[in-house]
């Protein structure tokens, strides 16, 4: 019976996410209404994503973190409130620091109140995930213990250290921690659920084999779940992209893009010169926005300046069959300085 409930809620919550996607061209007429409505009644989610998502488009950075602070601030449970709402920690086009800083204060006033399910826990965990690590994947483990959703969360934990693995061996040594901790552990669904994750990464080498392992030690923990095997002998024979995922192009992809976001370039690559390309396979949901990304190649000091942008692009609608998918695809990341005065 918990198991059925667990994957009902999961079912349910899933679909909230995209039944609730919110619709991007809005007038100016029609917001000035909707803030009216939410006026008498706060409460109105749908309307309130809608108007996130338009001042997010708009780039309406004040009207912006009203809203993402108003869903902090009262309904921080919201599913998939992460993927409407998302703040760099350094500033950018829709927040300052000290927003991000305000932001963070909000999260940690609503974690230190008693839970009685994981969702503000998840939530919490996606905010805080590009800042720290550690810190979200320890949320996500409370969030684990305390209802029966636990693919949601052991997702979110796996994605979290997929991403760790492949900064890892791309270079980065300030990842070899979590690296670490995943390879130590011996909680199955964990390791298989990341090393279905890993095992479809070709690029940068190594990764894929690390996939490999967790799932051949997901099997020894847990013998008797013909998941992983599947999951493995897939694996083993190529196949690294999830039913129902459209592989596309990347000019075909790059052509669907309506919200694009230029990386900032980072202080310490520019000061060092440093010029090249960053370059990830990218998750699009079925709404157009990126859900996960995983390097392929670049730069240390380029990496996480790419990945903040390529997060907040935005996509049309992929159909297929009369009906929206998720689609897999490469994006490529260009730093060039530009030239030094001539003298």
């Amino acid at each position: 019976m918990r198991l059925l409930f667990s994957a009902l809620l999961f079912t349910l919550l899933s679909g909230a996410c995209l039944a609730q996607a919110p619709k991007a061209e809005l007038t100016a007429e029609r917001v000035s209404e909707l803030e009216v409505k939410l006026q008498s009644n706060p409460e109105d989610l749908n309307s309130r994503i809608d108007l996130l998502t338009f001042y997010r488009l708009t780039k309406s950075s004040e009207s912006y973190m009203r809203h993402v602070m108003w869903f902090i601030e009262n309904r921080p449970e919201y599913p998939g409130f992460d993927n409407y709402a998302r703040l760099l920690r350094q500033g950018g086009p829709l927040n300052t620091p000290a927003e991000y800083e305000q932001a963070k204060t909000a999260w940690e006033t609503q974690l230190a109140k008693p839970h009685d399910s994981g969702l503000v826990l998840l939530n919490a965990a996606g905010f805080l995930e590009a800042s720290d690590s550690q810190r979200s994947l320890e949320l996500l483990e409370e969030a684990r213990k305390l209802d029966t959703a636990g693919p949601l969360y052991v997702d979110a934990e796996a994605a979290i250290y997929k991403n760790a693995v492949i900064r890892y061996i791309g270079g980065d040594l300030s990842a070899d921690p979590l690296k670490s901790q995943l390879m130590n552990s011996s909680d199955s669904e964990l390791l298989g659920t990341a090393g279905q994750r890993l095992a479809g990464v070709y690029s940068p080498a190594g990764v894929r084999e690390i996939g490999l392992e967790l799932l051949e030690r997901a099997i020894s923990l847990d013998p008797s779940n013909r998941k992983w095997k599947a999951i493995l002998e897939s694996a083993k024979n190529g196949n690294g992209i999830r039913p129902g995922v459209v592989r596309i192009g990347g000019k075909v992809a790059e052509a669907n893009v309506i919200e694009k976001i230029a990386p900032e370039y980072p202080e310490r690559a520019r000061q060092a010169r440093l010029e090249g390309v960053v370059e990830f396979t990218v998750m699009i949901g079925e709404d157009g926005l990126v859900k996960n990304l995983q390097l392929v190649r670049g730069h240390p000091l380029l990496v996480n300046a790419a990945r903040d942008a390529v997060l907040q692009w935005r996509y049309r609608i992929t159909m297929l069959n009369g009906g929206p998918v998720s689609v897999m695809t490469d994006v490529v990341v260009n730093f060039a300085l530009q030239a030094p005065p001539a003298n």
